[in-house]
């Protein structure tokens, strides 16, 4: 297991803030493509595998389609 960087206060905060960021933005990715569903009757488990899963095979919304990866 990684050891754990020591930063300062500030540095935990501005991380934080990232970590905030990046997760408002996979709710809203899962409640966009899981229409109907409320977080607040989301579990963590439930988006935790939801969002594991788009990392195999994403779900794309009605219409989208990935570019060309050439």
């Amino acid at each position: 297991m990684p050891q754990a960087q020591k930063m300062t206060r500030d540095e935990h905060i501005e991380r934080h803030k990232q970590l905030h960021a990046a997760f408002d933005e996979l709710m809203a990715d899962f409640l966009f493509l899981n229409r109907g569903k409320l977080p607040s009757k989301t579990t963590l488990a439930e988006l935790a595998e939801w969002s594991y899963s788009q990392t195999i095979e994403p779900e794309l919304a009605p219409g989208e389609e990935h570019a060309d990866p050439r």
